[in-house]
């Protein structure tokens, strides 16, 4: 398993119109349709890296990579059913998770937000007790905590929000996830700290869950296409 991250940069519109080459037609036409152009940078980063990073592992050359999703959503490489990746992003960064077997990753960025009527809402009362019998100041921390973790099991199982986040609850204790109405669920899940100001967990089949975070700076992911050596 590895965990890869970039911090969002700004693209010049001539840089842009070149890097925007690399992704499939599906994903530029979406890109294109977008009014901001952060969110713009933001996707078109995303599939990027996500190409450097199979490029790199698989030795597949970018005219070799192609994904498609499954029923809910979710994307995967075409024809390599031990490839497994996910991708999420806040605020200035973009992570990447990459292992054999399935995997989920969420980050997000600590904000001032109703954290209390949320957890009541979308949060067991155990996960809600947990937040909630600590100081203010850990509060809101131990809020994004229990929802990067919830979030990355939902997206390693890849069906989305076809599972209610009340469904499962989380022992961040123990680091597991416990189906409401059948017992323990097994999945692996670790927090990973990349920025004091983010929240980040991973979630996995695979036991062996990294520690460590490979940082990739924006001239090595752009210095890859433009020296066309992916």
């Amino acid at each position: 398993m590895d965990i890869y991250a970039i911090r969002l940069f700004e693209i010049d519109a001539n840089l842009f119109k070149i890097l925007i080459k690399y992704v499939s037609e599906e994903r530029k036409n979406r890109i294109c349709k977008l009014k901001n152009n952060r969110d713009k940078n933001r996707i078109l980063i995303s599939e990027l890296l996500t190409r450097k990073i199979i490029y790199k592992k698989l030795k597949l050359n970018n005219d070799q990579i192609y994904f498609d999703k499954n029923q809910f959503g979710k994307p995967f490489l075409k024809d390599y059913e031990n490839f497994y990746f996910n991708i999420s992003h806040s605020g200035k960064w973009i992570i990447c998770a990459t292992d054999c077997k399935t995997i989920g990753i969420d980050i997000e960025k600590i904000r001032s937000i109703n954290y209390k009527e949320l957890a009541k809402n979308y949060f067991t009362n155990e996960e809600c007790r947990f937040i909630l019998e600590t100081s203010a100041n850990n509060q809101i921390r131990n809020f994004y905590r229990m929802w990067t973790l919830k979030e990355s099991y939902i997206k390693a199982e890849g069906r989305g929000l076809s599972i209610p986040l009340k469904s499962f609850s989380i022992d961040i204790n123990n680091k597991r996830i416990n189906k409401v109405n059948s017992g323990y669920c097994e999945y692996f899940l670790k927090e990973i700290e990349i920025d004091y100001y983010y929240k980040m967990s991973v979630c996995s089949l695979n036991p062996s869950i990294s520690n460590d975070v490979i940082i990739i700076s924006e001239n090595n992911l752009v210095n890859t296409f433009l020296n066309k050596t992916i």
